[in-house]
């Protein structure tokens, strides 16, 4: 299979990158663009192409003088509640080349958007989680799911914060006594 012709990826202005992959019996040049060229470079680094996918409506760069800060990011989401400003800051670190993130990864990120940093942000990145907008893997590292890269394109329109479920009180010796 070979391919030598040069095509041009104009869906996307910005800088445009040329890509040729050769082996046995392929041959391909490419002038591809940069979120393109970002995504080959992750794939050919070890992150998982499947996990790659950019949220729809959330802006990204790589590198050079037009990276999105954080704090944009969040004002884009119109992010308000902390489990909305986890999940689009992990966005934000995937958007940025990660392949997973950690806790401590976003509390970091908290004074780079001029945020105060939670003061209950476990509880806080729990409810992101059981709000089904971030998730764990086996490696105990998280990532943005499905729904989360959907919640934060509609800005959270009509997203509502689930709470982690809790167990009924034990009832003690002395409330057992008590009833009838």
């Amino acid at each position: 299979m070979t391919d030598d012709d040069q095509d041009t990826a104009t869906e996307e202005p910005g800088p445009q990158f040329d890509l040729s992959l050769t082996g046995e019996g392929i041959s391909v040049t490419r002038t591809i663009s940069e979120s393109m060229a970002s995504d080959i470079i992750a794939v050919v680094m070890g992150a998982d192409p499947a996990t790659r996918s950019r949220t729809p409506g959330a802006r990204r760069t790589s590198g050079g003088g037009g990276d999105t800060s954080v704090r944009e990011y969040l004002d884009e989401a119109e992010a308000k509640k902390i489990p909305q400003i986890i999940t689009v800051m992990g966005q934000y670190l995937i958007d940025r080349g990660q392949d997973r993130f950690s806790r401590q990864d976003v509390k970091t990120m908290f004074p780079k958007a001029g945020e105060s940093t939670p003061s209950n942000f476990t509880r806080d990145f729990g409810l992101a989680v059981a709000s089904g907008w971030v998730a764990e893997d086996q490696k105990n590292e998280f990532y943005v799911t499905e729904p989360g890269r959907k919640a934060i394109a509609a800005k959270f329109a009509d997203q509502k914060i689930r709470g982690r479920r809790r167990r009924p009180a034990k009832k003690t010796a002395a409330k057992r006594k008590k009833e009838p």
